[in-house]
């Protein structure tokens, strides 16, 4: 009687992901997207982050606000990714 019980269950299941087969595809393009959108974000982030502290040291301003502006301008980008991300 058990054994009949996990039988129904397992085909339920499989009629269940027939069914909702599409949805699921979508949100699993929606959310692969999402991961690119935050790894490109990232990486940007970092870059334009290191560039703008080169940038400022050779100009000779203080290294303390080049790091704190650096890190400004790196938490910005994070953020706007985020939202791109979560818009996707």
């Amino acid at each position: 009687m058990e054994d009949l019980n996990v039988v129904d269950s397992i085909n339920h299941a499989g009629t269940w992901l027939a069914r909702n087969q599409e949805l699921l595809l979508s949100y699993a393009v929606n959310i692969v997207a999402a991961i690119a959108i935050l790894i490109v974000g990232m990486i940007v982030a970092r870059v334009v982050s290191n560039t703008v502290n080169r940038l400022m040291l050779a100009r000779k301003i203080d290294a303390t606000v080049a790091d704190f502006l650096s890190a400004l301008v790196r938490y910005a980008v994070i953020a706007f990714t985020l939202i791109a991300a979560l818009g996707r």
